[in-house]
């Protein structure tokens, strides 16, 4: 992940409307991929290759070979660029260009974007219930406007998540 916004924000640079939305990692069935003698002992370095999702709309690919990275191909609006140096750089065995930009093909931004929101209200769920159960049960009866703590209980329960949050917020504020 740090190689990741490392990556990115030199790639960008100065530019914070980019934000890092998606991360995936390509990897070979069967057959070893992106290997190279740099920086290799005996047997060949297999090299990290990471793609990147930006604003669930873009794509930036980049290997990791030691500490530095190497730029891949760029997916900004159509199809995928590649970098001079990773179509001319002496590999053992790498995809072809078309293989990765097959691979790019299948990821769904929109897929993306749905998942991110379904978890975001997830997390924040998960948030306001850990606040909800921190308070006492008379707390509990206040912020739920009930008479038991079985109203209450059941209240909370059958709230949403956007709810549960909504309650979160309000009651964190009062105080």
């Amino acid at each position: 992940m740090s190689a990741a916004k490392d990556f990115i924000s030199n790639l960008f640079e100065g530019n914070d409307k980019i934000v890092l939305t998606g991360l995936f990692r390509i990897r070979a069935v069967g057959e070893t991929t992106f290997t190279t003698w740099e920086h290799a002992d005996i047997d060949p370095v297999q090299i990290d290759v990471i793609v990147c999702v930006l604003n669930f709309r873009h794509l930036a690919v980049f290997g990791e070979i030691g500490s530095r990275y190497m730029p891949i191909a760029l997916v900004l609006d159509g199809e995928a660029q590649f970098s001079e140096l990773y179509t001319t750089y002496q590999w053992i065995s790498a995809p072809t260009i078309e293989e990765i930009a097959q691979v790019l093909s299948t990821i769904d931004f929109d897929k993306l974007q749905n998942d991110f929101k379904e978890y975001q209200w997830a997390v924040k769920e998960e948030q306001a219930n850990d606040w909800y159960l921190e308070h006492t049960m008379q707390e509990h009866l206040k912020i739920m406007d009930a008479k038991t703590p079985l109203e209450a209980d059941t209240k909370w329960d059958k709230m949403t998540p956007k709810g549960k949050y909504e309650y979160f917020k309000i009651w964190t504020k009062k105080k």
